[in-house]
């Protein structure tokens, strides 16, 4: 078995943000009812590990994350998802129905140490479903607009990663970056296997 260690990704354990403001890349994409709620909230509570771990270190924590596809049915904003993993992680996340305009760098500029933000579907924006090359990626309008406010950017979104999307490539090339629990923990969570 492959294990993250191989493949020499710097994970948290190598990269300690302290005090830093975290763009967090996650993975909660999950089955969605005929009238709008989660189903299954198992890829939610696989994160909670990795924004408790960025909070214990006085870090303020963004995540985005995606649901469904434009067209289909589970294509929804992530204000329940917010919601569901605030309770797991024992604090308020606040939902942002924003993704890069004013309001999300509103938000983002004024959130304090502590504090975690989620920001609405990441593929809300048409630029993250179109598969290019990272360092096409990182010019990206997406990356460009969001880029200046975070001091690291931290994937934890596995089963997201072998795309080649602003989110998940993009980042990486100019800021300072790691993996979180959930890449190091492929092998143990259910939903993986």
């Amino acid at each position: 078995m492959i294990k993250i260690e191989d493949l020499q990704i710097p994970t948290l354990d190598d990269f300690k943000p302290q005090g830093q403001k975290a763009l967090v890349r996650i993975d909660i994409n999950s089955p969605i009812s005929d009238d709008g709620h989660i189903l299954d909230d198992s890829r939610i509570r696989a994160h909670i590990p990795t924004i408790k771990e960025l909070l214990e270190n006085k870090n303020s924590v963004v995540l985005i994350s995606h649901q469904g596809r434009p067209g289909d049915r589970d294509f929804v904003q992530l204000s329940e998802h917010a919601k569901i993993m605030s309770k797991y992680l024992g604090q308020e996340i606040e939902f942002v129905e924003d993704i890069m305009g004013p309001y999300a760098q509103e938000k983002i500029k004024n959130l304090e140490k502590g504090q975690v933000l989620m920001l609405d579907n990441i593929r809300f924006i048409s630029e993250e479903l179109i598969e290019a090359p990272p360092q096409q990626h990182a010019k990206s309008f997406l990356v460009r607009r969001l880029y200046p406010l975070f001091n690291t950017y931290i994937n934890d979104a596995f089963a997201t990663a072998h795309r080649s999307q602003p989110s998940i490539v993009g980042f990486p090339l100019i800021l300072p970056s790691a993996a979180g629990r959930v890449m190091e923990r492929i092998p143990e969570l259910p939903y993986y296997k």
